[in-house]
């Protein structure tokens, strides 16, 4: 089997090593009745593998640790990659197209943000609020109400991009981690779905698009 190393530094960075305990606790948090991606397997499933089999656990960290580690065999790689596209009508006209990625790849990456929690949050806040922080859509909300209360000559504007996260420049991402002294070690494992163009597959009826 081929593996691909799909990053090599030149220099160290920070490694996220995860263990059988980092698999527990991400199956644990993960959110049950969730959707899975084109293999349809779901965190459920996976959840009523893993919590009963420490052996098991144990393997599925070994698989997650290749991911982190960038060390994805080829031809495995487009089935983490790959996700299922739903397409939802708009109350407004349109359509709203939901993604639903692979759960092995999603349980890597709950696993891997669990050990850089503390710097994700420390680097964003407290420009957003949208994400990582309990209530902070609320808060923002509320201090807006509040300003607009205590200052009616102000206006307030609100800015709604369309299809905003896909047009973010993959370079200037990169450039943001590998310049983080601890978020550069999620460099490999963010570098395997992001340098090339994985598929999204529509289903209609029972066919596959």
């Amino acid at each position: 089997m081929q593996y691909r190393i799909l990053y090599r530094p030149s220099f160290a960075i920070a490694h996220v090593q995860l263990d059988a305990n980092d698999v527990l606790r991400a199956i644990l948090d993960a959110p049950k009745l969730s959707a899975g991606g084109c293999t349809g397997v779901t965190f459920d499933l996976m959840r009523a593998a893993l919590l009963d089999d420490a052996q098991l656990r144990g393997l599925a960290a070994a698989a997650l640790q290749r991911m982190v580690d960038g060390r994805i065999p080829d031809d495995v790689l487009p089935l983490l990659a790959d996700s299922r596209l739903i397409a939802l009508n708009k109350k407004t006209g349109g359509v709203r197209p939901i993604a639903i990625g692979e759960a092995l790849r999603r349980l890597a990456a709950r696993a891997t943000l669990k050990h850089v929690r503390d710097a994700v949050d420390a680097h964003f806040a407290p420009n957003q609020v949208g994400v990582g922080l309990r209530n902070g859509a609320e808060a923002l909300f509320h201090s807006a109400a509040a300003f607009a209360d205590q200052h009616p000559d102000h206006v307030c504007l609100q800015l709604d991009f369309t299809n905003a996260f896909n047009r973010v420049c993959r370079k200037a991402m990169f450039e943001a981690l590998m310049e983080h002294p601890v978020l550069c070690g999620l460099v490999p494992f963010v570098r395997c779905f992001y340098i090339g163009a994985p598929s999204l597959w529509l289903e209609i009826g029972r066919a596959h698009v």
